[in-house]
């Protein structure tokens, strides 16, 4: 654990200006930084979340101020979210906080500072300009999948009963994409034979990018998902490609790949025309077929693919190959939100903490793939419930790491993961081709601001840190606000 970067690492202090209904008129935010012994990610973190730490509220004045300070521990560096989760606890803790204080339900509070759905594009207090929303549509679909206002009655009763039953709902939006100043690459080629061969610049480490990148082509060209190959990784096939970070993947690689798609599309509609013997060359790509939009006239695709790399049945001044290259830079930062809820019940006696519900309604922009999106939202959902529940480092009084070994330091299994309901909304990014807005790091976004709010209302107590794994902390708490 000591040979690689840590995430997180932030202690921020947070002041907001509020009426008594409940509306957020400024916010103050300093953050210190723990930097670790040395790490370029040290400044880029914080100025990440300062940037996002309004979040999805209409705040009229900000303040923000972020301090990094260089230490003794390993550095700090981009773990899934990268500065998102952060700014998404800052927000959302303090809005609980509000509610809390004013006695509001939380829910309420929220709905009152939503930026609306009519603002957007919506430029942010911390200068973001987030490209498109409907947060408080997303806030009640959640509150319907959820069942809130059952969840409230059964709380109600299970608290006659003794038992400390608290719900927690948190509405996050992040920025994911990074452009244009990052473009990502991809090429389509087709055979003779009609097989696609596609190389993306992006190189998947369990992600499943084939999949959806094969899909797009697979229904531009209207053929059969098994006729398409992907290629990645292989700097002898594919002549660049920027990082694979950032939940970019689908937002740059898949819009490259949608693009050089469209351009051997537009090659092989002038081909079939010929064919044809047509003037027009608008076409239907469909079922292994390309059907002409004009007459009733169609051809097998691959009749058509064996046709382009014969020249003299090619249109004038036509090249005998279908293959196509794109290098797409977006035209701006694309911003998927969600909401969760979650109801936690802690254990009297020894503190421990179950998760009774956990639903995540979570709007990623247009979906390429449903199973695909639902196992990144419940992997990135367990990574934000761990890092309430079981993740920290541990330092004796002379700075060694108690908890250098994964012997040592806890992570979730799947016999104790949560049953995590995933729904989506989707509100379309205006900003590339597919709609799409990324989910690689969605999941984490929510998940650790909603199980500390769900944890502080079973106990009806403040709780500072991200990390409720030491159970005697939280049954201390608990034991003190009762005294």
């Amino acid at each position: 654990m000591t040979a690689s970067s840590h995430g997180r690492g932030q202690k921020q202090f947070i002041e907001a200006a509020v009426r008594k209904d409940g509306r957020i008129l400024g916010l103050k935010a300093k953050i210190i930084c723990n930097g670790g012994a040395y790490s370029d990610w040290a400044f880029s973190m914080p100025d990440i979340t300062i940037g996002m730490a309004p979040g999805v509220y209409d705040i009229p004045a900000f303040k923000a101020e972020a301090v990094t300070v260089f230490t003794n521990e390993p550095p700090i560096g981009a773990y899934r979210g990268a500065g998102r989760p952060e700014a998404t606890y800052l927000i959302e803790r303090t809005v609980d906080v509000i509610a809390r204080r004013l006695k509001l339900d939380p829910v309420k509070v929220r709905l009152k500072n939503y930026v609306p759905k009519s603002r957007f594009p919506y430029k942010s207090a911390g200068g973001n300009t987030y490209d498109s929303g409907d947060y408080e549509g997303n806030l009640r679909r959640a509150l319907e999948l959820s069942r809130y206002d059952e969840l409230r009655d059964f709380q109600r009763e299970a608290r006659a009963k003794g038992r400390l039953v608290g719900i927690g709902v948190v509405t996050y939006v992040e920025v994911c994409g990074f452009g244009p100043d990052l473009p990502q690459t991809a090429s389509v080629a087709v055979s003779r034979h009609g097989r696609v061969t596609v190389t993306v610049g992006t190189n998947p480490h369990g992600q499943g990018h084939s999949t959806p990148f094969a899909q797009i082509v697979a229904q531009e060209l209207g053929i059969d998902l098994s006729d398409v190959v992907v290629l990645y990784g292989d700097t002898a096939a594919i002549p660049w490609g920027t990082i694979t970070a950032g939940s970019r993947s689908a937002v740059v690689g898949g819009s490259a790949v949608l693009l050089a798609s469209r351009k051997v599309r537009e090659k092989m509609s002038r081909i079939a025309a010929k064919m044809m013997g047509l003037r027009g060359d608008r076409m239907i790509f469909r079922d292994g077929r390309i059907f002409s939009v004009t007459s009733s006239k169609s051809l097998p695709f691959t009749e058509v693919a064996k046709t382009a790399y014969s020249p003299q049945s090619l249109p004038p001044g036509m090249e005998a190959t279908l293959y196509e290259y794109c290098a797409y830079a977006p035209l701006g930062n694309a911003f998927p939100f969600g909401t969760h809820t979650a109801m936690v019940e802690v254990d009297r006696g020894t503190g421990i903490i179950k998760i009774l519900k956990y639903v995540a309604v979570d709007d990623v922009g247009k979906v390429l793939n449903p199973l695909i999106v639902e196992g990144q939202v419940h992997g990135g959902v367990l990574q934000g419930v761990s890092q309430a529940l079981l993740e920290q480092m541990v330092y004796d009084e002379n700075g060694q790491p108690l908890t250098a070994t994964l012997s040592d330091y806890l992570i979730p299994s799947t016999d104790t993961a949560p049953l995590i309901e995933s729904y989506r909304t989707e509100t379309p990014s205006p900003l590339n081709p597919l709609g799409v807005k990324g989910v690689g790091e969605a999941g984490t976004i929510g998940a650790t601001p909603v199980i500390v709010n769900a944890v502080e209302d079973a106990l009806s107590v403040r709780h500072k840190s991200t990390c409720l794994c030491r159970e005697l902390n939280v049954v201390r708490g608990w034991n003190e606000a009762c005294m």
